[in-house]
């Protein structure tokens, strides 16, 4: 499982923190000093500047301490001169490795463990990333139906086969790729492009007038054009007739083919409501718990007041997979208040609406402000060419 992997990773990035610490000992000498008046002088020693680690005093005459390698023979001088016993003590790097797993002994055996699972997970399946064209969803289902699923061992898994059957079982697809990177199995899915209409010109068709305008531009590749530049037309109005005139003055039916552009007026608009419906907090909440289990979450949604407002405070137990979530609802009521009204605001969602009507270009705007009865209307109106000849 997912959770089980980041709860060892987590144990391990522990694990490691303690041992860097440890390492800093371990690369330390261990003395012990025997002699009278042993305080005083181990306080001249460290005044000196030589650095002292894990001290421990066996008695009134015997002290041991680590020092480093870079003052190990400052730290012997010091006491050798004032006629102190000065023993090393052999093999410390061994002994003070052996207690701090004596002392770490749980974190230990849990870093054994992590290594030992490490070996098994890593030929499983925990993760399925699955992306391309087609839904989700969809391709999780054939994959869920085929057996590739979170836990499968890698061993079992053919990518040619598995490939080959998501392409089977989706009519859709035109090609998979399947590949495994670590513990995750990445599918892609694209699908088939759909072949394009094919176009008959020899069946009569006309060009028509989306929307009110006046001529600009008429471009012609087969037809007969209906109307001239300058000429005011309405919407559904015929623009290009799907007729060739020949020179003998006889007609055939074709394919209207062409462009038609137009100066049209586009108009936005945008409402300012005078009073905004706002939340209050009435006083009145209540705390509920809810808990998450390696992912499922128990009581995670809670609903007390009609209205209603949530804070959280989530407690996470390290490095147990558990989350404990404090949920404090707060019942809220529905208050009305006097808005302010931003006249700029409001004009450049007016504006916005009026290019998004198809003005890829506009030389002015003009703004109109309309009273009404709970706020103000905002028109934008804007002036901008547009191809207008639809089938």
């Amino acid at each position: 499982m997912p959770w089980l992997l980041v709860l060892l990773n987590r144990l391990f990035f522990n694990f490691m923190c303690i041992c860097a610490q440890e390492v800093f000992v371990l690369w330390w000498t261990r003395l012990r000093i025997e002699g009278t008046n042993i305080d005083r002088q181990f306080d001249k020693m460290i005044k000196s500047g030589i650095t002292a680690k894990d001290i421990k005093r066996q008695n009134k005459k015997c002290i041991e301490f680590c020092l480093p390698a870079s003052q190990l023979k400052r730290g012997i001088d010091f006491f050798a001169s004032e006629c102190y016993n000065v023993l090393t003590i052999d093999n410390a790097l061994v002994c003070t490795f052996v207690q701090f797993l004596k002392k770490r002994f749980i974190f230990a055996l849990c870093f054994a463990l992590m290594v030992a699972s490490l070996f098994v997970l890593q030929g499983y399946i925990w993760k399925i990333d699955i992306s391309g064209d087609i839904d989700e969803k969809v391709v999780q289902r054939v994959l869920d139906e085929s057996g590739f699923v979170v836990g499968t061992s890698k061993s079992k898994i053919s990518l040619d086969e598995a490939e080959n059957l998501v392409c089977n079982k989706l009519p859709q697809a035109k090609y998979a790729i399947v590949s495994i990177k670590g513990s995750t199995l990445f599918v892609k899915v694209f699908k088939k492009q759909q072949p394009q209409d094919v176009v008959d010109f020899n069946d009569a068709k006309n060009l028509y007038a989306c929307c009110d305008g006046t001529i600009s531009r008429i471009v012609v590749v087969s037809g007969t054009p209906r109307v001239q530049v300058g000429d005011q037309v309405k919407k559904g109005q015929l623009l290009i007739e799907g007729v060739r005139v020949n020179n003998d003055q006889t007609t055939q039916p074709v394919r209207a083919v062409g462009q038609v552009f137009a100066d049209v007026n586009c108009v936005g608009s945008a409402k300012f409501n005078q009073y905004k419906t706002v939340y209050t907090k009435t006083g009145k909440n209540k705390k509920v718990f809810s808990l998450s289990l390696f992912g499922f979450k128990i009581n995670a949604n809670v609903n007390l007041f009609k209205n209603q407002i949530k804070e959280e405070n989530i407690k996470i137990f390290f490095p147990l997979p558990i989350k404990i979530t404090t949920t404090t609802i707060y019942q809220t009521e529905e208050q009305k208040q006097k808005d302010v009204f931003d006249e700029k605001i409001y004009k450049d969602l007016a504006l916005k609406n009026a290019v998004q009507q198809g003005a890829l270009f506009f030389d002015s705007v003009v703004y109109e402000l309309v009273p009404c009865d709970d706020g103000i209307m905002v028109y934008a109106k804007i002036k901008t060419e547009k191809q207008i000849d639809t089938y």
